[in-house]
C-alpha cells in the first residue's frame, strides 16, 4: 500500500507513462480510470481535505473513501461523480471521440427529464443509445455483438434497454467490441488547476 500513495502522489507532477508502472498490460478504460481516481485524490489532498471530512460530505464512511483512493474495487461511475462532488470539482463526462460522434438533432437535447436523471446518468444513457445506434448501422445483430464479446445476447439487450446502470469497463467493451472509440471522464483544466 505505500507504493500506492506514491503512485498517486506522483502522478500530480509526471505523466501516467512516466510512472514506475508497466501500463502495457492495462486495458484503456482501466488506465483512465486510474487516471483520473489518482487525479481526484491529489486534488484532495491539495484541499488538504481529510478522507474523513471528504466521507461526511458524501454521506458514506471513512473506509469507502480509502477504498476509493487505493482501487480496492473497481468504483462505479456515481461513485467517481460523488467523490467529484464533495471535492467542488467539475468532471468532463465519458464520450465518443471526435471521428464517432453522433450529431443530436435540437429536439433531442433534453431525453431525460432533469428531476430523474443526474448529469452523468443522462451522459451514460445517451452513450448506450449511441452504441445501440452504431450496432444497427453496422447491421450487427445483439447475437453478433455478444459474440464479439464472449457474452450472451439476453446481457446485451438488457445493456440496450438500459435495465441498470452499467459498468465503465462494459460500455468500453461494447464499444470495442464495435470498432467505437470512447474518451475517458477527467478533471475539468479550471476545477483542477485553480490556485490553492
Amino acid at each position: 500500500m505505500a507504493n500506492s500513495k506514491k503512485v498517486w502522489l506522483y502522478k500530480h507532477n509526471e505523466s501516467a507513462k512516466e510512472l514506475n508502472i508497466d501500463f502495457s498490460s492495462i486495458s484503456k478504460w482501466k488506465g483512465d480510470l486510474i487516471d483520473v481516481v489518482a487525479d481526484l485524490c491529489v486534488k484532495r489532498v491539495k484541499l488538504r481535505m481529510t478522507q474523513k471530512a471528504l466521507a461526511q460530505k458524501m454521506g458514506v464512511s471513512q473506509p469507502v473513501v480509502a477504498r476509493f483512493e487505493y482501487m480496492g474495487r473497481t468504483p462505479g461511475l456515481e461513485s467517481i461523480y460523488k467523490y467529484a462532488e464533495g471535492l467542488g470539482v467539475e468532471l468532463k463526462p465519458l464520450q465518443f471521440a471526435k471521428e464517432f460522434r453522433i450529431p443530436k438533432p435540437v429536439d433531442d437535447e433534453e431525453d431525460f427529464p432533469s428531476e430523474l436523471f443526474a448529469p452523468w446518468q443522462k451522459n451514460v444513457y445517451s452513450i448506450v443509445a449511441d452504441l445501440a445506434v452504431y450496432r444497427i448501422k453496422q447491421r450487427v445483430s445483439q447475437a453478433e455483438l455478444a459474440k464479439r464479446m464472449g457474452t450472451s445476447q439476453s446481457v446485451i439487450t438488457r445493456f440496450e434497454r438500459m435495465g441498470r446502470i452499467p459498468t465503465i469497463e462494459f460500455l468500453y467493451k461494447v464499444a470495442e467490441a464495435l470498432g467505437v472509440e470512447l474518451e475517458g471522464i477527467s478533471i475539468r483544466e479550471h476545477g483542477y488547476c485553480g490556485a490553492m
